[in-house]
């Protein structure tokens, strides 16, 4: 799978770093700071958000030095740097691989599951456990994005390049939750943001899964990385920062009627609340939705 774009990101700042000819701590810090800005938009998209929240937790990581290491001699100090960033790097491209154990033991032999949206992080997770357990995975559309095709075709090449994955997948209409919920053990979603309350931002849709799930008693289980903390804690829908528009995709529709874009909502995120989420599975462990604000205060403390 390919890295994420805040992933990508740390990379960058970590070349920056290797490349900087600044002679001081205080100018390299500022350096850090100046490309870490250069990730925001000026519409504060959601996109932007996670990127940004993401890089600020590495800064936040990388710069947190004892008096005895920022009393060395630069040079020195740019070394012990470098190697921390270079630890956040590979402990971060691990996360999601780490995420996948800690959910193994929840997923077991013939689950049947609900996934919406395609996350990286799900995705590893199921197929990690498919690797030895018989899964039925039911992959909602994730309409206006669709990215739940995406999903589907992912877990088929896994299925078809591995005699030992296990999970039949199917598609289902976003409309069809409903009706279908009483059959699934759980629910798995991905996140692009998680809030400083343990709610998350992710594909549109999400909330209302979760409420339908709430109200079966099935449990929703999020798969997200730490680096996907941010420091935000919307009230409602309307306080979300703009996310990506995503034109509607009219898939398997019989001559569906033109439509101009002002007919056409761009929603294509919302803001889960804490109370309809089970657990949080991350790579610094298992956790409630109550102990990520506590996370999020370490992470940036």
């Amino acid at each position: 799978m390919n890295e994420s774009d805040v992933l990508s990101a740390v990379k960058e700042i970590i070349e920056l770093i290797r490349a900087s000819k600044a002679t001081t701590f205080q100018e390299l810090e500022d350096e850090i700071n100046g490309s870490v800005k250069l990730y925001e938009d000026e519409e504060g998209s959601m996109h932007s958000l996670a990127v940004v929240s993401g890089c600020e937790i590495f800064r936040q990581f990388i710069t947190r030095l004892t008096e005895q290491q920022l009393a060395m001699e630069f040079t020195s100090l740019k070394e012990v740097l470098c190697t921390r960033a270079v630890a956040f790097y590979e402990a971060s491209r691990s996360a999601r691989q780490v995420i996948a154990e800690q959910l193994y033991p929840f997923l077991r032999e013939n689950s049947c599951l609900l996934v919406h949206g395609f996350s990286r992080t799900v995705f590893t997770a199921v197929a990690h456990a498919a690797r030895t357990r018989r899964l039925r995975v039911y992959v909602t559309e994730a309409r206006p994005s669709c990215e739940g095709y995406k999903f589907l075709k992912a877990l088929q090449d896994e299925t078809d390049g591995s005699s030992a994955c296990a999970a039949t997948a199917q598609l289902i209409p976003d409309t069809a939750v409903a009706s279908l919920m009483p059959q699934f053990d759980c629910v798995l979603l991905g996140a692009g943001v998680v809030t400083e309350n343990g709610g998350i931002v992710n594909n549109v849709g999400s909330y209302q899964i979760a409420v339908l799930a709430k109200a079966l008693s099935k449990p929703v289980y999020v798969c997200t990385e730490t680096l996907k903390l941010a420091k935000i804690y919307p009230l409602d829908q309307s306080e979300l920062p703009p996310a990506k528009n995503h034109h509607f995709h009219l898939v398997k529709d019989n001559n569906p009627p033109a439509l101009s874009p002002e007919n056409l909502s761009d929603i294509s995120v919302d803001y889960t609340p804490p109370q309809y989420i089970t657990q949080i599975y991350t790579d610094l462990g298992i956790m409630t939705p109550a102990a990520m604000s506590d996370e999020l205060l370490k992470l940036y403390t």
